[in-house]
């Protein structure tokens, strides 16, 4: 049974209007506030504003600046409880800058989380708490389409690889996010099913080419089956058999990388699935028994 303490989520996108050519802003306001929730549990509404300036490669040396307003949520109970209140509302809105102006709303994305961070665009992390023996859970998002890149949890690490192009002209990058079911949000972005034990999403370049479902093979999770994993994941070096401590690999395009991604359930079962250095080749997945790993599309 999953424990689920929080209450709140939305998601949604909604694409910016249209301004007429060359229109824009010199100044952006808005509202932030404090405010006394009167009733028999008093509360706390806040509403914050934060503003935003990050760059975006657009490629030969070149950068486009953007602007993002992020409008914040949330009400918070005065006295003490054990009631665990839903994670703030945040709305982030997303213009170019032009010139000497602010340009028009490009898209505009609301979720519901506890941290908002925007390190680099086209991504935006989400994290929701968890509880009792659940890590957080992180979204990743792309601003500028509004659609779910991967999600993971917060206990596993990240995997990544870079494939080097012939003669080192360019290369591109991997990363492998783990993201296991009793973590928060992972009904809404993933499965309800009890039966799923967890996903796995192979992103390249910030774009998801692959998603791999955990699942057992029949009947229901065991006590304490989705509870006591190691929950640790590595690259398997496939000619010494060994997991290695490096969370990233290299290798050059057409040539394979010896590699498999490695996911330790306990001291006894893992799943190993060899990296082809494009996608994850589960025909050739090594499973323990009670699993299956099932191909599901890239986006949910």
């Amino acid at each position: 049974m999953r424990c689920w303490l929080w209450v709140a989520f939305l998601l949604n996108t909604v694409a910016g209007g249209v301004c007429p050519a060359g229109a824009g802003e010199a100044r952006i306001d808005g509202n932030a506030s404090a405010e006394i929730l009167p009733g028999d549990v008093p509360g706390l509404r806040l509403i914050g504003r934060d503003f935003l300036r990050r760059s975006l490669y657009a490629g030969e040396g070149a950068s486009r600046d953007f602007l993002i307003e992020i409008e914040s949520r949330s009400e918070l109970p005065l006295a003490e409880t054990d009631d665990i209140a839903p994670p703030p509302r945040h709305r982030l809105m997303i213009r170019e800058l032009i010139g000497k102006t602010i340009g028009p709303i490009l898209r505009t994305l609301e979720l519901a989380a506890n941290d908002i961070r925007i390190d680099r665009l086209p991504l935006v992390e989400a994290e929701t708490w968890g509880c009792c023996v659940q890590a957080n859970t992180i979204a990743l998002y792309n601003l500028l389409d509004g659609r779910l890149v991967a999600a993971r949890s917060t206990d596993f690490d990240v995997l990544t690889a870079t494939r080097l192009a012939p003669g080192g002209e360019g290369a591109t990058g991997y990363q492998v996010f783990t993201f296991k079911s009793i973590e928060p949000l992972y009904d809404a972005l993933v499965s309800p099913d009890p039966a799923s034990l967890g996903v796995i999403t192979l992103v390249r370049e910030d774009v998801p080419v692959q998603r791999i479902e955990l699942r057992l093979a029949q009947g229901d999770p065991l006590p304490g089956e989705q509870v006591d994993w190691l929950n640790a994941v590595q690259w398997l070096d496939a000619a010494r058999k060994r997991p290695q401590e490096d969370l990233h690999i290299v290798y050059d395009a057409g040539k394979p990388p010896g590699f498999s991604y490695l996911w330790t359930l306990d001291e006894t079962r893992r799943i190993a699935i060899p990296f082809d250095g494009e996608r994850l080749d589960i025909a050739r997945a090594e499973v323990p028994a009670r699993f299956r790993l099932v191909e599901r599309p890239p986006q949910p």
